[in-house]
């Protein structure tokens, strides 16, 4: 009963977000929505505090906002623009990481290990699509700069699991597997984007 209560007082928060967002669209949704979520915890209520698992959370929010933004892109523009798209969602994702994780090791060495700093950093490091069009979505952004930011928000998850993967191996047995990786990042990035093409066309 508390789980469905503090359910339905997420998505009632949700919900009066997005109306004074539509009242009020000086700024981002995304940053009513963070105000809201923070009013929300500090409410002297039980009902809030529960745990929701991450499957769980993936499959009910995550999956659906993906699921909803990824119907209105362009395969088109996509295989057109997929060297700039791919370089920001892998290539800048690595180097973020890379270099996000040694700055925090190198702050606190006895806190965070390597290990632990990447994969602190693979969490951060990927972009929501959603916060990514809620920001711009009052800006005048040129629009194949708006397009790569949205697609790269869309694809950079796959390259956030297999940094994450890999840092927490390596944080578990103190050794990593590349190609153990390469074949998590092949599941993730190419069948999601076949099953993607493949629903679109039915």
């Amino acid at each position: 009963m508390g789980l469905l209560l503090g359910i339905i007082l997420l998505f009632t928060t949700v919900v009066v977000a997005n109306v004074i967002h539509l009242i009020y669209p000086k700024l981002p949704l995304s940053i009513y929505q963070i105000i809201a979520g923070v009013l929300l915890a500090s409410l002297p209520t039980t009902a809030t505090d529960f745990t929701m698992h991450p499957e769980l959370f993936m499959m009910v929010v995550i999956a659906p906002l993906m699921f909803n933004d990824g119907q209105n892109q362009s395969f088109r523009y996509l295989t057109s623009n997929y060297k700039s798209i791919l370089s920001i969602s892998v290539v800048l994702a690595l180097v973020t990481v890379l270099i996000s994780g040694a700055i925090l090791h190198l702050a606190l060495p006895t806190v965070f290990p390597f290990a632990l700093a990447f994969m602190l950093a693979s969490i951060i490091t990927p972009t929501d699509a959603v916060a990514v069009k809620s920001i711009t979505s009052n800006m005048t952004v040129p629009e194949n700069v708006n397009g790569a930011l949205e697609y790269e928000s869309l694809f950079n998850d796959a390259s956030g699991i297999v940094l994450l993967d890999l840092s927490l191996a390596a944080y578990q047995s103190g050794e990593f597997s590349l190609g153990h990786s390469l074949w998590i990042f092949s599941y993730v990035f190419l069948a999601a984007l076949f099953l993607g093409q493949l629903w679109e066309t039915w």
